[in-house]
């Protein structure tokens, strides 16, 4: 209960800060590599307007001419599968070097947004509980309260008893963390959940896609491969959580 009371609490305070900019991507522009930081605020300016009319049109031959792109060896990186490897992650998606330039395939990626990751499945995930909750799929009797609380009861015995990797202690585990959303959800009432619900909608919508993790960030093409597939470096970057 408390861990989902802080989860709420640190959800509600990202919300609470300014609305990013409307492609995800275009977020976080300084970047720092061994102690030396990045400003990618110029290519973020340069993405934006390029597809718009501010391109040149060359008065001879009428036709349009892009302006100069900044750090041409930074790109836009965006993942829809992905798999830890090694020190990073092997990433299946696409990499465009322009806002029409796209081309797809898979690659490796350092300094993978994992706990962002993370806390967006955690918040999707809940926001399904909860949408199932008021939508009326599943009601809670007071049997099922009954043994949410000797679950919980009885976890960390479980635990103890058969050794924490054992089936038993996991299985008792999955039964309790079931048994607890189902009675924690009977002690909210209706209000509680609503905000609850709102503020976990903002959040996941604040990401490219609000069903699952997209990863969407510009990443430096570092020129080396790792079996095979190039490498792309995020570095470090605020407001991330790594």
């Amino acid at each position: 209960m408390k861990s989902r009371f802080l989860l709420f609490l640190g959800l509600f305070a990202l919300v609470a800060q300014a609305e990013p900019p409307p492609v995800y991507c275009l977020q976080y522009p300084k970047r720092v590599f061994g102690g030396a930081a990045v400003d990618l605020s110029p290519l973020f300016k340069w993405w934006v307007e390029e597809p718009s009319p501010q391109r040149n049109t060359n008065i001879v031959t009428g036709q349009e001419a892009r302006s100069p792109r900044p750090l041409p060896a930074w790109v836009r990186i965006i993942g829809r599968e992905f798999k830890i490897a090694g020190s990073g992650w092997v990433v299946t998606g696409a990499v465009e070097s322009s806002p029409d330039q796209k081309q797809g395939g898979r690659f490796f990626v350092r300094h993978f947004p994992a706990k962002e990751k993370e806390s967006f499945e955690v918040a999707q995930a809940r926001l399904v509980q909860i949408i199932a909750y008021q939508s009326g799929q599943y009601s809670l009797s007071s049997y099922e309260e009954a043994q949410g609380q000797g679950f919980g009861a009885n976890r960390d015995i479980a635990n103890i008893a058969n050794g924490p990797g054992s089936q038993r202690a996991w299985q008792y585990n999955v039964a309790a963390s079931q048994a607890f959303n189902r009675s924690q959800f009977a002690a909210q009432n209706a209000a509680s959940v609503q905000a609850e619900r709102v503020v976990l909608e903002s959040y996941v919508n604040k990401f490219p896609a609000s069903t699952n993790y997209i990863l969407d960030f510009f990443a430096l093409r570092t020129g080396e491969t790792y079996q095979g597939l190039p490498v792309y470096d995020i570095g470090q970057t605020f407001g991330v959580r790594k």
